[in-house]
């Protein structure tokens, strides 16, 4: 007897995974046998490992794997005619066996998606989700039981229905607008929540100087991505811009009431892809970093979130002029990692969830202190 091409194989509806509160992951166990099988078990279990690589100042490399999620294993749903007495019988040939995992309702809300990102001095971070199926062959009269094992990886969808659903219908909407002693301002950006190819619009009202031997000299909007990793108590924050206005769009300039220079327009953000792999000759000059863009989440062990920054750079009006530093206003956002073609899936079927749309609104406060992380 020889078993072979032992294997899981998935079906492509990664769509379905995160639109019902029960998430139901599917699969066949597939395998060849050359001769009549006898088997005393067949399960699949699922787990979940958060994986995280650092090095210290000392150039030690700090690793932690936790496991998030730990799924028992199940029976596979053996048909009733392999079944005997003591375990289960297949004929020589090829044999498929398909199989259904239900996730806890008290996780399904809170699970990650996957995400594998690496980093500056071999900094790593991992969630993966692993299927594995065991096999285990029965005794026979000269022969001990047999252990065989296959494992997938599941690529858990990046899918977030009410916030999909928000970003959709309710055109959510920041603002930031007061004085910071150097600078009054007043922008809007919409919407908070976006996706792949989804135009963010910013309306730049009003950015003017309060102090006439101090202009503006110049007014950079962009989206900074920022992920947080964690290995016992090491902690590493990166810091890289991943998408900039349309270089053609231009700010305009006229004056306010009391003749100072004002800035005003409307820009234009937008991530065309989670893999950017050409950046734009604007952002190679400015010294900027592209990478690969991953969806907002909040894990136990890796943190990725995402900032509008409105970056406000000085000159002097005159001489012998002290100038200030650049000042930075920004706006949370929430990036999800779907496509057109995702949105209108969800927008056709999130009813099912009882997901209602409403406005959203940022956690914490819209203007927050903005400091570059070094690297």
């Amino acid at each position: 007897m020889a078993i072979s091409d032992f294997a899981i194989e998935l079906p492509d509806e990664e769509l379905a995974y995160r639109i019902t509160e029960t998430v139901v992951v599917r699969g066949v166990v597939k395998f060849s046998t050359s001769s009549t099988l006898r088997l005393k078990s067949l399960t699949v279990r699922l787990d979940g490992v958060t994986t995280t690589s650092v090095r210290s100042a000392d150039g030690k490399t700090h690793t932690l794997v936790s496991n998030f999620l730990s799924i028992p294993p199940v029976d596979a749903g053996i048909p009733a005619e392999n079944k005997r007495k003591d375990g289960f019988q297949f004929p020589s040939g090829d044999c498929s066996i398909e199989f259904s995992i239900i996730l806890p309702q008290d996780k399904c809300k809170t699970l990650p998606a996957s995400h594998s990102s690496q980093y500056p001095d071999d900094a790593k971070a991992s969630i993966t989700y692993t299927l594995t199926a065991e096999m285990v062959t029965a005794s026979k009269l000269f022969s001990f039981s047999k252990t065989k094992v296959a494992t997938e990886e599941l690529d858990f969808p990046r899918v977030n229905v009410p916030a999909m659903v928000r970003t959709e219908t309710a055109g959510a909407l920041a603002s930031l607008e007061g004085q910071d002693g150097l600078v009054d301002y007043r922008i809007e950006v919409e919407p908070t929540v976006f996706g792949i190819g989804q135009p963010v619009a910013i309306r730049v009202h009003d950015i003017h100087s309060t102090r006439p031997d101090v202009k503006i000299s110049s007014v950079h909007i962009y989206l900074v991505q920022h992920e947080t990793i964690h290995v016992k108590n090491q902690q590493r924050t990166v810091s890289r811009t991943v998408a900039i206005p349309d270089p053609k769009i231009k700010l305009q300039q006229s004056k306010t009431d009391d003749n100072l220079e004002r800035w005003h327009g409307n820009l234009t953000l937008l991530i065309p892809s989670t893999h950017i792999k050409d950046p734009p000759k604007e952002l190679r000059a400015n010294g900027h970093k592209v990478i690969d863009v991953y969806q907002s989440f909040d894990s136990q062990w890796v943190k990725v979130h995402h900032l509008f920054v409105v970056l406000i750079k000085f000159k002097a009006a005159g001489k012998h002029v002290s100038l200030p530093a650049d000042v930075e206003l920004e706006v949370p956002a929430v990036f999800i990692d779907a496509d057109q073609e995702m949105r209108e899936w969800v927008m056709r079927n999130y009813k099912s969830v009882d997901v209602q749309p409403a406005s959203f609104k940022p956690d914490g406060p819209i203007i927050q202190s903005y400091e570059p992380i070094e690297e």
